[in-house]
């Protein structure tokens, strides 16, 4: 059989430091598809089918089990067979002895070696993390693909070593039952194999009582053979009983039924999963679920019923492909994305509202959507009142007029004229007034409305814009679609509401720094071999700072004209480097390693983009001047003060009404909050008032601390 060549095509967007790990680990991933066209595969490639039929990998909101976990699943967590071979452990074997695919052995033979782990993150850094393995205590760091954690997290993740470093390139499952409740399942697993084994007659002895007795050299004995270097069979592969159970699972389909149970929710696209598996009345999609977490304490952000909604848009996407929804959806996106010469290709943020249109705005010539047919069907109860719940709402235009924080959101669904009162939690911290909200509303059976889900924000900038664009949208579908309703007729605006917004969003001003490279805080992490080397080096070739921390130096590196290109810091064997773009990254970068070279070893670059900003704004293309701490300070009391000055002034928009008046009053609180938030929002862009606490302010109104600092905790 011959292998694919290594190549990094992968996603370009990938952190460098992972690129080459990517680049192996697709390969492998291409030749585990080749193998499974074997006919001694033909059992593993039926369940790969399978899986894509029953689970619809894919990740939120179509189902909780994501592409990559399918992908690893299939090749290394589906075993054949009394020595459990999976395709990696066939790969392994194949590339055994190779020296020019030694590194590509050697993640075959990890990647059959792994199973999903219990892990706390420990820190979350962007792209990189200190994970503690909870069974055993231990300590590592490891690179990401992606910013998909947070410090605090508990999960279940998969840990691959490469070339000297630990990977998480499969996205991670976050667990909502805690550390105790897990090793609590854990012990109950390992009892359950030890009592078999008793059961048997096999039970576990120590390594010591089982040394078999030498065997003695005599004419019938056979002589033992040599094993060749590299021969090692990643079959033989020796996994503890719980290990076993964490990689394998009682059957091949054990994990994946766990994870489509246990879904409870997401975090920007990463799942959530409560309960553990052998407790079935904690699992929020089993039929069993009684309402209760695994450690008896009520599951928070859960609603009583069985969260039906993933269940039902689950059942449409595998009908709507059935009925070729998708391939007309598909077609309709191309024709626009050429009309409007943009990217056909869709964001994270754009698919869900695409996968909304095909199943519920989209028609077919007896004006049915991909909703009205399953809703024809005999389907259960708790799925039939979401579907309704969908049937009775409409897609629009909701531009934001008032934020009640953790409450609602008081819209204009500026398309019918009307306003709303819309009942949500999470979405209240993350716009403001004057935004637009671009999808579905969804009423229940009750009157409530709610946002379906699948929406993009568009910022209060482009706001104007993209609502007159919509609206002469509106009236052209109103006069070429006369036999739709209202309703839906705004059910087939989606897709031009994404061209649109795209085409806003690439109309925004370029923020540049003096090199004309784009302004993006970057940050580089390096290890120190030799300390005081390094120190000595940075000394000689940067601008030492003036630092009343004895364990931490500070540098920078200005150019001949004194613009700062990057602000250094060395604590204790690690370099920090901070820079405002990407390009400045890269040069101080290389600049390094040719001054130290082998003291330093580089570590996982990040980058942090800022919110959008609006034309109005100005600002300097050389970038903030850095101020001393007590220039900083000073500025922050400055400014805390006239805040202050501002609480009896009226305000125009609040209709003559003073902050304090509003704060006073039950309606007008919610303005109040959502206007120091916004102040906020505002300061905090500014690098130079980091200094700035808002808190004085809130307590003077006689409200609590509801600002930014606290969404973290939400």
């Amino acid at each position: 059989m011959q292998l694919p060549a290594i190549k990094d095509d992968g996603d370009g967007s990938l952190p460098d430091q992972v690129r080459p790990f990517f680049a192996h680990y697709t390969t492998l991933v291409r030749t585990a598809v080749m193998l499974l066209q074997l006919p001694q595969l033909n059992t593993l490639m039926r369940r790969f089918e399978a899986i894509e039929e029953e689970f619809m990998p894919g990740g939120p909101p179509m189902s909780p089990v994501y592409d990559s976990y399918h992908t690893v699943h299939v090749v290394c967590d589906d075993a054949l067979g009394a020595a459990a071979e999976t395709p990696a452990s066939i790969i392994a074997r194949l590339t055994a002895g190779d020296p020019t695919r030694a590194a590509f052995h050697a993640l075959a033979s990890a990647m059959h070696a792994s199973h999903l782990d219990l892990y706390e993150a420990l820190r979350a850094e962007g792209t990189s993390a200190t994970l503690e393995h909870v069974r055993n205590g231990t300590r590592i760091d490891v690179l990401l693909s992606g910013p998909f954690l947070r410090t605090g997290d508990l999960l279940l993740g998969r840990v691959l070593p490469f070339s000297g470093a630990l990977y998480m390139i499969e996205s991670p499952y976050l667990l909502r039952a805690g550390r105790k409740t897990w090793l609590e399942y854990f012990a109950r697993v390992e009892e359950r194999f030890a009592a078999r084994a008793r059961a048997s007659g096999n039970a576990a002895s120590t390594p010591s009582a089982s040394v078999k007795p030498k065997q003695k050299k005599g004419k019938g004995a056979k002589p033992k053979r040599k094993s060749k270097p590299g021969s090692a069979n990643a079959s033989s592969t020796k996994f503890s009983p719980l290990d076993r159970h964490l990689k394998f699972g009682d059957t091949w389909r054990f994990w994946l039924d766990f994870i489509m149970d246990a879904y409870s929710g997401e975090r920007n696209g990463i799942v959530y999963l409560s309960g553990v598996p052998d407790r079935p009345e904690t699992l929020p999609q089993h039929e069993d679920f009684d309402g209760q977490a695994a450690d008896g304490e009520a599951l928070q952000g859960l609603p009583e019923e069985k969260r039906p909604l993933a269940a039902l848009r689950m059942a449409l996407d595998r009908l709507g492909h059935e009925l070729g929804y998708f391939d007309m959806a598909h077609d309709t996106w191309l024709r626009a994305a050429q009309e409007f010469d943009i990217d056909p290709k869709l964001t994270e943020n754009e698919a869900p509202l695409f996968f909304a249109y095909t199943v519920f705005g989209q028609r077919d010539e007896e004006r049915l959507s991909v909703l009205d047919h399953h809703c024809r069907n005999e389907i259960p109860a708790e799925q039939r009142a979401e579907a309704e719940a969908i049937q009775r709402g409409w897609f629009s235009l909701f531009q934001v007029e008032r934020v009640e924080l953790d409450r609602a959101l008081i819209v204009k669904d500026t398309l019918r004229r009307k306003k709303l009162e819309i009942s949500e939690r999470l979405a209240t911290r993350s716009v403001g007034v004057g935004d637009v909200l671009a999808g579905w509303v969804t009423v229940d059976a009750h009157g409530t409305y709610r946002l379906e889900g699948a929406l993009i924000l568009v910022p209060h900038w482009h706001a104007a814009e993209l609502i007159a664009e919509s609206l002469d949208m509106r009236d052209e579908l109103g006069s070429v679609f006369r036999e739709l309703s209202a309703t839906q007729r705004l059910g087939l605006l989606p897709l031009a509401t994404i061209a649109t917004a795209r085409v806003f969003q690439a109309q925004a001003p370029d923020l540049v720094n003096t090199s004309g490279h784009e302004l993006l805080s970057s940050q580089g992490r390096f290890t120190v071999r030799d300390v005081q080397s390094v120190r000595r080096t940075l000394r000689q070739h940067f601008d030492a700072l003036d630092n009343e921390n004895g364990d931490e130096d500070e540098y920078d590196w200005l150019s001949p004209d004194d613009v700062l290109l990057a602000h250094l810091q060395l604590r204790g064997d690690t370099l920090l480097v901070s820079t405002n773009s990407q390009e400045r990254l890269a040069q101080v970068k290389k600049r390094l390693l040719e001054l130290c070279g082998e003291e330093l070893q580089a570590r996982l670059d990040s980058y942090e983009g800022a919110r959008a900003t609006p034309a109005r704004e100005f600002h300097d293309p050389q970038g903030p001047i850095e101020l001393p701490d007590e220039a900083k300070e000073a500025i922050a009391q400055q400014l805390t003060g006239r805040v202050m000055a501002m609480l009896d002034q009226p305000i125009e928009m609040f209709r003559g009404k003073t902050l304090r008046q509003l704060a006073r009053g039950k309606r007008s609180r919610a303005d109040a909050i959502n206007w120091l938030r916004e102040q906020e929002r505002l300061f905090r862009s500014n690098p130079q008032l980091d200094r700035l606490d808002m808190r004085p302010i809130w307590a003077e109104l006689g409200l609590e601390y509801q600002g930014l600092e606290s969404d973290d905790s939400r």
